[in-house]
């Protein structure tokens, strides 16, 4: 998502910068850097809900209610802004039309991230179900002894005898 957020931070700011006036050289730097960045932001968008969509409890909040509207809207929007993009010549009217496009895309898609979080946060069971099915976690390494703690060893705490502890079989402080 990290690369989402910049792909879509570059694309947010071309967008704003084609409602000003044009200013020769400057514009078509800033029409080529937006079209490479509204590219990857509409393919990031697809990947992202590709990638939630292996585990239907995870992408539920992406697909239904408020929040699948706004990802909708915000997938068409920016998809819209990409074809205004691409379209050959320099109309006025279409530059800033697509840049609207892409500023309302954008603004939608913050928060239809934002509501998924939030709706995501209050089902934890997903977040488990995602991991189970092999999306997540993979690289949480494998203790070497279950009954020693590696920080407590690390430390030096369990040498000492302060804040050491082991685990039983069980998972349970001994």
């Amino acid at each position: 998502m990290p690369i989402l957020f910049a792909c879509s931070a570059a694309a947010s700011a071309a967008s704003l910068l084609d409602l000003f006036p044009a200013r020769g050289r400057a514009s078509v730097a800033v029409h080529r850097f937006g079209a490479a960045a509204k590219v990857a932001e509409v393919a990031l968008t697809v990947a992202l809900e590709r990638q939630v969509a292996a585990v239907p409890r995870v992408a539920a909040p992406l697909r239904t209610g408020v929040t699948g509207g706004l990802w909708r809207a915000a997938q068409g929007l920016l998809a819209a802004s990409l074809v205004t993009s691409l379209i050959p010549g320099w109309h006025k009217r279409l530059r800033i039309f697509g840049a609207l496009l892409g500023t309302a895309g954008a603004v939608a898609l913050r928060f239809a991230l934002l509501d998924g979080g939030r709706r995501s946060a209050r089902d934890p069971v997903a977040t488990f179900e995602q991991q189970r099915a092999g999306r997540g976690a993979r690289e949480v390494p494998e203790l070497e002894s279950p009954r020693r703690h590696p920080e407590s060893e690390r430390s030096g705490a369990a040498a000492s005898g302060e804040g050491g502890f082991e685990l039983t079989d069980r998972g349970q402080h001994a």
